[in-house]
């Protein structure tokens, strides 16, 4: 997974974690901030083949398909 990483940067990430959930025995959830939700779409243009290739052989790894979520900041609301 940290390999990995260096795809989520290149493709525009400028924070990337991977958490290890306490509660779920083998759950490894990963984060990662992109500038806006255009540079999140862009990053789907910028996919490479060598790209593809980390990411199937990440998917051959895991023992379900990861569910993915979608998370946009909210700013405070001034009155």
């Amino acid at each position: 997974m940290y390999h990995y990483q260096s795809l989520r940067r290149r493709a525009g990430a400028f924070r990337w974690n991977l958490y290890y959930d306490a509660k779920v025995t083998g759950r490894y959830p990963e984060t990662f901030l992109v500038h806006s939700w255009a540079e999140h779409l862009r990053k789907h243009d910028r996919f490479t083949m060598a790209d593809k290739k980390a990411e199937d052989h990440l998917l051959s790894l895991v023992q379900q398909t990861p569910k993915v979520s979608h998370f946009i900041h909210a700013p405070e609301h001034k009155r």
